[in-house]
């Protein structure tokens, strides 16, 4: 009953940001509470606040940029405040929150800081009109039809996620007993994510509000099944590219805070990402191959495939399954030419529209989280509440 309330609400808008204050002085009176670091070759004098490990309540990070004049004082280059968005709105970032909480974040995060700097420092009005240094968009999809998240998360890294940025890609996949959850970075500017959201909040939660929602979880009270997607732009430069392409066409404009909290905006980055990484022949190719070969002839006979279609898509899956989409890709444009292989893959996608297979147990999972995304809805605390629950029992 709780699973089917919560198909109805679902999502996240913005998590983890990093803000930046420029021109705006701090007096060192206010900075009792900040660790000092020295200059380096790499970076100026340093006030840094951290949250404590294992801590009760969140608090955001902090870094504090001096440059020290010639008379032998200090003024501030900067001011970064990183922190989770619905973690300083809730204490966890299992909930999520939209665009109509912009304002009583700002209030929350304001009160946050005057405990921190142990005077009000940062206004709400700095905090609106703060540059984004990094951002991560994030979704939650509940899935309650399907129990066995690991199995779909294993295929996951054997995806295709773009192409190589200088020679750097990296993909990863962790297991703490029975549970896991699988992450993928696939350039420097740019990573992906997909994990298991209630795995990771019962093996991670520290903060008292976490550790209620790892109680809830545990009791059936909320969902365990709720898969995550995060889209983090890791550097002002790609997010400023980015969200020109979708906004103003201004890719020198920094961003501010308030124009990034948009349900709209973040939707539709999402599900970008998520139709770039999950695309159809992908998708497909890594289906296909759970049945047996005689099972797969069948398959495509019965989807109208000519026979060397068939073996040419049951080749590819074979090998997607073996080496990952990426790979096959980069392997491919090492032996042929790679406008040779994009022609292939189009028409082969070509052959799927015309001859749509079934949709098995991994494409079912990417159509149920598309559908969700289409959604795009909001899961609150409140959903949650026993009243509400009552009445739907």
């Amino acid at each position: 009953m709780i699973l089917r309330l919560c198909h109805t609400r679902k999502g996240m808008v913005i998590d983890t940001i990093t803000l930046q204050i420029k021109g705006f002085e701090i007096d060192k009176k206010y900075l009792g509470r900040f660790q000092f670091l020295p200059s380096s070759k790499q970076s100026p004098d340093r006030y840094v606040f951290n949250q404590a490990k294992n801590s009760p309540d969140y608090t955001p990070n902090i870094t504090i940029r001096m440059i020290k004049k010639i008379d032998g004082s200090y003024y501030t280059e900067s001011i970064e405040i990183q922190f989770s968005a619905p973690k300083v709105f809730y204490g966890t970032n299992y909930f999520g929150i939209s665009e109509k909480d912009f304002e009583k974040l700002t209030e929350l995060l304001e009160e946050k800081l005057e405990q921190i700097f142990e005077g009000k420092v940062i206004t709400k009005n700095l905090l609106r009109f703060a540059d984004i240094k990094n951002l991560a968009f994030a979704y939650n999809f509940i899935l309650s039809d399907y129990p066995d998240l690991i199995s779909f998360l294993k295929l996951i890294p054997f995806s295709s996620v773009g192409k190589r940025y200088k020679k750097a890609k990296h993909t990863y996949y962790t297991e703490q007993d029975e549970f896991g959850f699988c992450g993928r970075l696939y350039n420097k500017q740019i990573s992906f994510k997909l994990y298991g959201k209630g795995v990771e909040t019962i093996n991670n939660a520290t903060t008292t509000q976490e550790l209620d929602v790892k109680r809830r979880i545990k009791n059936k009270e909320l969902p365990f099944n709720v898969l995550r997607i995060e889209i983090t732009f890791q550097h002002r430069t790609p997010l400023k590219k980015h969200l020109a392409t979708l906004t103003d066409k201004n890719d020198k404009r920094e961003r501010s805070f308030y124009e990034v909290f948009s349900n709209n905006l973040a939707q539709k980055i999402l599900q970008k990402s998520f139709d770039e990484i999950m695309n159809e022949l992908d998708i497909t190719a890594l289906d296909l191959p759970i049945y047996s070969m005689d099972e797969c002839f069948g398959i495509c006979q019965r989807a109208g495939f000519s026979q060397y279609d068939a073996y040419a898509l049951m080749g590819r899956s074979l090998m997607v399954r073996q080496a990952g989409a990426l790979q096959l890709k980069l392997t491919s444009d090492n032996y042929y030419d790679r406008r040779i292989r994009s022609e292939t893959d189009k028409r082969l996608n070509k052959i799927l529209e015309l001859h749509p297979l079934p949709s098995f147990e991994f494409k079912k999972i990417i159509e149920e989280c598309r559908k969700q995304l289409q959604e795009f809805k909001v899961m609150k605390p409140e959903d949650f509440d026993k009243q509400d629950l009552a009445n739907l029992q």
